[in-house]
């Protein structure tokens, strides 16, 4: 029986455990196949006896200093916050990552439905979708991927990665180093650009997760998300009728000084050149390598 390194040495070593809920440790997927890198969901109902008990007898015992939940337990890639600081906030939330652990999206039910009784309880308030880039530098990526609809959000450098979209916005855009996040040894280190987008549902917009994951292949996070591969004469020679030329070898500053209707000419012409990389496409790709498990 093969398990994800994610999951806690206490895991690891029970064999008994494993043997008992072997469907739900047991990787079904390759590491890191997953399209989605964190799953947020919310739960108003009492969650089951075993699950507490397993998070609980298994997992690290935490005391969040901030957010809306006072305490909570993680084991590997499953996490459990309660205690709600506010009155609005549910009772339950339980994160998982089936990126980390190597999880199917059938286990992924199964972990929802071992939580809650019912995997119907639980609701989808957060989803980190993720692409990976392989053999694409990260700095060349912040550089020359274009968010269209983020140009008057913020965009901000936090170790080493680069986040779109405000604090509080209901998507957020997040690229970085997976490979240097991932602790890969620099002598066997390679290019490794991961790729987030964080949707957030309030809860007139929140579904339940079987209905969520029954409509996956109809939510496109990345439809608006292009890698723009033009170097930068091609670039300029597009630019030179704006008078504008590339800033700093920076797609993102220099679409930045262009207004709508220039972008979209811009867009559109260098898609006609096949001079753009549809992050879409990728998505597309990823999610059907997972789901064939």
């Amino acid at each position: 029986m093969i398990i994800s390194k994610a999951w806690k040495h206490k895991v690891q070593n029970s064999k008994k455990l494993l043997r008992q809920y072997r469907h739900l440790f047991e990787m079904s997927t390759p590491y890191q196949t997953s399209v989605i890198d964190g799953l947020h969901l919310l739960s108003d109902n009492p969650l089951e006896p075993a699950f507490l008990s397993l998070m609980q007898s298994y997992g690290k015992h935490n005391y969040p200093t901030k957010g809306p939940y006072c305490e909570s337990y993680s084991i590997g890639c499953v996490t459990l916050l309660f205690g709600p600081r506010f009155p609005k906030v549910a009772p339950y939330k339980i994160k998982i990552n089936p990126s980390e652990g190597g999880l199917s999206l059938q286990q992924v039910l199964g972990w929802a439905t071992f939580a809650s009784g019912n995997a119907n309880n639980l609701h989808v308030r957060r989803v980190d979708f993720k692409v990976d880039l392989f053999n694409y530098n990260p700095v060349h990526c912040m550089n020359r991927i274009w968010a269209s609809g983020f140009r008057t959000l913020d965009d901000r450098f936090k170790n080493q990665s680069l986040y779109l979209g405000g604090k509080r916005s209901s998507k957020t855009i997040l690229i970085y180093d997976k490979a240097t996040q991932q602790k890969i040894p620099k002598n066997i280190h390679f290019d490794w650009t991961r790729v987030e987008v964080r949707e957030k549902y309030d809860k007139q917009n929140q579904l339940s997760l079987p209905v969520f994951l029954q409509n996956l292949k109809l939510i496109s996070p990345f439809q608006n998300l292009v890698m723009i591969d033009a170097d930068q004469a091609e670039l300029d020679a597009l630019l030179v009728k704006y008078k504008k030329s590339v800033i700093a070898d920076s797609v993102v500053k220099t679409f930045k000084t262009l207004n709508t209707y220039q972008k979209n000419v811009l867009l559109k012409k260098l898609d006609g050149m096949n001079k753009l990389s549809h992050l879409t496409t990728h998505y597309d790709r990823q999610l059907q390598d997972w789901l064939i498990y």
